[in-house]
């Protein structure tokens, strides 16, 4: 049953995706009161609706509809079927939220229409939520149109929480969280330029990528790395520039430092 009341917890970890992800939705929690209860039913909500009536109100409901092309008229009429109307409605993500009682959502939990099933098989609990909103397309509530995709990637039903974070992945993240991702889209498959040079590395970024990367450079979120020679295993290599290393991990000092550069942008409407 994907209705939930209104309750919005992010918990630290020391997991890259968890970090990475908690910390955008708190620079950007806006719209994540209502998007991140995408959910299954609360333990709270669930030991409520066995002790109060049907006329007993149960404070602001999230109901998110099974749809992969939005909120439809059809779920509407779901909704006013039980005696539902107005309420705030996210037509991108399928979901509408508005105070309702306890028969209300009762009802709502035995119809079809209403998303049964999490949105991730690896992740449960509060996280689950938060794994939703960032994923959501929309989730920077920065273009005001649910277009953009969401700030971190999935695969299928898995989130992977455990999993890292590449120099890409933040790149991406961050320029859609500034609310540049029209920006972005628009110099998909371009090369990215550094100091008027082409990255050596540019067929390692995927082509609809490479504008996220292009805005990061050029907002001195990213760096790109220059020519150098390397002893690797007694080896010297010789790495051309300018580069990105698209693929390669982040730690947790070179992440509170990008934070930090997109804590400015962002605060200053960069």
């Amino acid at each position: 049953m994907r209705i939930e009341r209104k309750t919005v917890t992010i918990q630290a970890s020391q997991k890259f995706r968890k970090i990475f992800g908690a910390f955008l939705i708190a620079a950007v929690i806006g719209v994540f009161n209502y998007a991140a209860q995408a959910a299954k039913l609360s333990p709270t909500l669930q030991n409520k609706l066995t002790t109060v009536a049907d006329n007993v109100s149960v404070g602001m409901v999230i109901v998110t509809f099974n749809t992969t092309s939005g909120l439809q008229p059809s779920h509407l009429n779901v909704l006013q079927s039980v005696g539902v109307t107005g309420g705030q409605t996210f037509p991108t993500l399928g979901i509408v939220a508005q105070p309702m009682t306890a028969g209300q959502v009762r009802a709502l939990a035995n119809n079809p229409a209403v998303r049964a099933t999490a949105k991730f098989n690896d992740v449960s609990g509060d996280f689950a939520r938060i794994a939703e909103a960032v994923t959501a397309n929309g989730s920077t509530n920065r273009d005001y149109n649910f277009a953009p995709k969401g700030l971190l990637s999935f695969t299928g039903t898995t989130f992977n929480r455990t999993g890292t974070v590449s120099r890409l992945d933040m790149a991406v993240a961050f320029v859609r969280a500034l609310g540049h991702d029209d920006a972005a889209r628009a110099k998909a498959n371009q090369p990215v330029i550094f100091n008027g040079a082409a990255l050596s590395d540019n067929t390692q970024i995927p082509g609809e990528l490479r504008g996220y990367v292009q805005l990061a450079i050029d907002k001195v979120l990213f760096e790109a790395f220059p020519a150098e020679v390397r002893n690797v295993g007694g080896q010297f290599v010789v790495l051309p520039g300018p580069r990105f290393e698209p693929n390669t991990t982040v730690t947790r000092a070179t992440l509170a430092t990008k934070l930090n550069s997109f804590n400015q942008l962002f605060t200053t409407g960069g």
